[in-house]
């Protein structure tokens, strides 16, 4: 009976220890889902829709590639450099989608409002393309070295011709623009003016050889 006695006192003690650490575990897990921050997403500015919509110039399609980005910026998350080869990512801090797939669309809309092509498609699509643009994002992220915090951003632009492959025009720009103020805000706000002034500075070259091709074009034409 002793023995009998026993083995419950036992039990008994492992049951409550058990309980215990139940107890234990679920505060835990209620405590971290509760300290865990809520994630902020950013985008770009979209450019505004022109007062009247443009009749093409031309009836020839461009079809926008994949723009092609560093590792470091293939995902959603803002990046930082704290000095030239040390980088870091905010977790709780994302863009809507990756930069070159933000860039490209924000080109895309650019070009498309120019109202030089009939047509502008980001590619894969299904139709033919009469020309290519390519793209590379160089930099996008922030700067928190050499001074004040900044938003960076870089991108090359390569035009090419469907019929032969053949290169028409390629250029590339840089801009860093000091955050004007604290906090993410602000270094957003930097981002976007300098991918302005970095399409600023592309697309009208870019768009003035397209337009110069096109015209070549006709002309050869019967």
């Amino acid at each position: 009976m002793k023995s009998a006695e026993s083995r419950w006192s036992v039990l008994t003690i492992l049951s409550r220890i058990i309980q215990g650490c139940l107890s234990a575990a679920i505060v835990v897990g209620a405590v971290s889902c509760g300290s865990v921050p809520s994630t902020n997403y950013y985008s770009l500015r979209v450019p505004p829709p022109p007062a009247a919509a443009h009749t093409p110039q031309t009836a020839a399609v461009l079809g926008i590639e994949r723009f092609n980005a560093p590792d470091a910026l293939r995902n959603d998350r803002l990046v930082y450099y704290s000095s030239p080869t040390q980088v870091g990512f905010y977790d709780y801090h994302r863009w809507v989608a990756d930069p070159a797939s933000m860039l490209r669309d924000d080109v895309s809309r650019r070009i498309e409002q120019a109202g030089l092509f009939a047509d502008v498609e980001l590619l894969p699509a299904r139709g033919g393309s009469n020309y290519y643009l390519r793209g590379r994002v160089l930099h996008f992220e922030e700067v928190d070295y050499e001074g004040a915090v900044s938003g960076r951003v870089g991108l090359e632009l390569t035009l090419v011709r469907g019929s032969d492959r053949q290169v028409l025009w390629s250029d590339s720009r840089q801009a860093k623009i000091a955050a004007a103020g604290q906090g993410h805000a602000a270094v957003i706000e930097a981002l976007n003016a300098a991918s302005d002034r970095v399409l600023g500075e592309l697309l009208p070259p870019l768009l003035a050889k397209a337009e110069e091709e096109l015209k070549q074009g006709a002309k050869k034409s019967p």
